[in-house]
């Protein structure tokens, strides 16, 4: 059963997504978390060719790629806001979706720096490697952590 599909961002589910990264935890980092600053950001990732984004099952999170330079580089993001929606199949439809996304791009880089060591796991699961960290480089909620680097080879 098919859980990934492309997302039509609607205004409901914008206000949805905005309220998650505002205050999900590790997902953006103190300098950037005011609601209007946000939308701003919102609005660039779902702007224009320069990204590609899936919802997952009924909106239980996302998955996709931003700041793409087709045959070069991209970033890559997931969420899931409902654990519910965790499964190996779904594991399995996004390193599908990530090996054919750089394949029909011709990505030679899809990146991923985060702090949150769940979606660190979830990179290493669909083929990601570790490149290396920085210390202390994301404050959330006063709090300093250690950010991870990832790629996709």
């Amino acid at each position: 059963m098919n859980k990934l599909h492309p997302l039509i961002l609607t205004p409901e589910k914008k206000e949805i997504l905005i309220s998650k990264m505002l205050y999900s935890f590790l997902w953006l980092p103190d300098e950037v978390r005011a609601s209007h600053e946000i939308e701003v950001f919102v609005d660039y990732l779902f702007s224009g060719t320069r990204s590609a984004f899936w919802e997952i099952g009924n909106f239980d999170g996302i998955v996709g790629f931003y700041d793409i330079l087709p045959e070069y580089k991209c970033v890559f993001l997931a969420r899931l806001w409902h654990r519910s929606a965790w499964s190996h199949s779904l594991v399995r439809e996004i390193k599908d979706l990530a090996l054919k996304f750089r394949a029909d791009q011709r990505m030679r880089r899809i990146s991923l720096a985060t702090p949150d060591e769940r979606l660190g796991k979830l990179a290493r699961l669909i083929g990601f490697r570790a490149e290396g960290t920085q210390k202390n480089a994301f404050r959330f909620e006063r709090k300093l952590y250690t950010q991870f680097l990832y790629r996709l080879i």
